[in-house]
């Protein structure tokens, strides 16, 4: 079910994960998401991120913990319906297809509760320097749906991101358009929810 409307952080977000007590986050950064999260929702959560130098600088809090390592090892590895939550935010854009197929397929084997995740619409991939800005991978809505199955449920928001850039002021936009986009537009975003507690239809009716 595709979904058009601006999406809303951490509302949306939180709204997805209601009930969620443990939450796993691949592509964590600094955890500054992954700590609002858990704060909103009273849980718990761990964080993987793959730059060292980027934990380095992470929140550590009594709500959560990032630890350096590869974020699709650590979904392969983890045990079957161990966490409530898996939380995926400008993360599956990272990867080549083959990797994202493989993380959608063991998150749905980790979540007790739910798979949440964010994904860009983009006509061209990310190029940044450094080894871990790359965007690998570009979808469509119906690409991104079927990803995700009929029982997910697609938040369609072509502002999202540059709502949230703009907060940064004219100058980080507009540097981000020319250094990150070619000077295109800003590409499009989705919120995918998908729930195996509750119809993830009935969260943003």
């Amino acid at each position: 079910m595709i979904i058009e409307r601006p999406i809303s952080f951490p509302k949306d977000f939180v709204r997805a994960l209601r009930g969620c007590e443990t939450l796993l986050d691949l592509g964590s950064a600094r955890g500054g998401k992954l700590d609002k999260l858990c704060q909103a929702l009273g849980a718990t959560g761990v964080g993987y991120e793959i730059n060292p130098e980027v934990v380095k600088l992470a929140r550590q809090t009594p709500r959560i913990i990032i630890r350096v390592g590869d974020a699709v090892e650590a979904i392969v590895a983890q045990p079957e319906r161990s966490v409530d939550g898996v939380v995926m935010i400008d993360f599956l854009e990272h990867l080549d297809k083959p990797s994202v197929l493989r993380v959608m397929e063991y998150s749905r084997r980790v979540a007790r509760k739910a798979v949440i995740g964010t994904m860009p619409l983009e006509c061209v991939p990310r190029t940044v320097p450094g080894p871990y800005m790359e965007h690998k991978t570009t979808w469509s809505l119906r690409g991104v749906a079927h990803l995700w199955g009929p029982a997910a449920v697609v938040l369609h928001d072509p502002t999202f991101h540059l709502r949230l850039s703009s907060h940064k002021g004219p100058e980080y936009v507009e540097k981000l358009r020319r250094e990150h986009y070619h000077g295109g537009p800003y590409p499009e975003w989705m919120l995918a929810v998908l729930r195996f507690d509750i119809d993830a239809r009935k969260i943003f009716s």
